[in-house]
């Protein structure tokens, strides 16, 4: 390719940066759309998950995002920057409504979120609204929070406190021995 431009010579005038951008750009939209319709496709035939997820940044900015998951991958649907709302149960049940309607009712068959108390009180609104569909706690955090608790009781602490310090021993003959 080097070879053909430099027989070009003064003559050849290359694409411009707008030229290469946007030709790059519409064919990873067109990508991305096809990657969209498929997930979509796959919506309507097994039905899909809505998974929320709330956390706030270093800069204490509250973000709320909702992702769809089904046989074909997951696609994050929403991102809400959400600082000057409370998370209310009606919020969030507000929230994972609108989602559930962008998605269409009749494809969603599971709500995912944390166990936070809003959460759960808003699966109970949604029981009354949608009752087909099944509202689960997310496993991972359920998970974080036991062996968090675990990490309190004070049998854990001696033994924790014993294998840091082991850590840092065998880290310090490791680094002398050399």
């Amino acid at each position: 390719m080097v070879e053909a431009i430099g027989q070009f010579r003064r003559y050849f005038k290359p694409p411009s940066q707008w030229q290469l951008r946007e030709t790059f750009l519409t064919r990873q939209v067109e990508k991305t759309n096809e990657a969209l319709k498929k997930q979509e496709d796959s919506w309507r035939v097994n039905g899909c998950i809505v998974m929320t997820d709330a956390w706030t940044d270093r800069k204490r900015r509250s973000n709320m995002n909702v992702y769809v998951n089904c046989n074909e991958g997951t696609t994050l649907l929403s991102s809400k920057e959400s600082s000057n709302e409370a998370h209310t149960t009606e919020y969030i049940y507000e929230f994972v409504l609108s989602a559930i309607k962008q998605v269409r009712a009749e494809t969603v068959v599971q709500v995912v979120t944390d166990n936070a108390a809003n959460n759960m009180a808003a699966a109970k609104l949604l029981k009354y609204t949608m009752p087909h569909v099944f509202w689960t706690l997310c496993a991972t955090q359920t998970i974080n929070l036991i062996l968090e608790s675990i990490g309190k009781l004070q049998s854990s602490k001696n033994s924790l406190t014993w294998a840091k310090l082991s850590q840092s021993s065998c880290t310090h003959i490791t680094r002398h021995c050399h």
